[in-house]
């Protein structure tokens, strides 16, 4: 039976999709010896390419000092490079390395197939409608997040499933 449509049902919907990808994803970085943490930095950078650890901590949402960590943990392995900003030795950048790009592109390779398997058997017009429409909420979420700072974000983590969204 189809259940009743509501504005809650997608948003939980949508967070029951996001854990399960980092279960897979967790998986996946485990194979080559990363947490999802440390899987989801390299992806970042490849996504930014050289950028401010900082501002990547912020956006990952992982406090600064287990941030900083993480990174040595990268850096010790030859996978990141950080080194001071220009003008501000406080102020640290993050550029992946050369094996860093290798590892990120190899493990891209074995993923490909797990991510082909999450979309079958829907069609493209469907998938481009999905996005458009994730793109749309993505979009006010980043409006609510701005107007808001997390000090005064409701709890949501002890409300009960159905409500968490209402």
């Amino acid at each position: 039976m189809k259940e009743h449509f509501s504005q809650a049902n997608i948003l939980d919907e949508m967070t029951e999709i996001v854990l399960r990808m980092e279960d897979v994803f967790e998986a996946e970085f485990g194979e080559f010896g990363l947490s999802l943490a440390e899987g989801q930095t390299l992806y970042g950078l490849v996504r930014t390419g050289a950028g401010s650890q900082k501002q990547l901590a912020d956006r990952l949402r992982i406090e600064p000092p287990t941030f900083a960590r993480l990174i040595r943990r990268l850096e010790s392995r030859g996978l990141v490079w950080r080194f001071e900003a220009d003008g501000d030795r406080r102020a640290k950048q993050l550029l992946l390395t050369a094996e860093g790009r290798d590892l990120v592109a190899t493990i891209k390779r074995k993923t490909a197939g797990n991510l082909a398997k999450l979309v079958s058997g829907v069609i493209v017009s469907e998938l481009e409608t999905a996005q458009a429409v994730i793109g749309c909420i993505a979009t006010n979420v980043g409006k609510l997040s701005r107007n808001r700072s997390k000090k005064t974000l409701p709890r949501t983590d002890a409300a009960p499933r159905q409500d968490r969204w209402q």
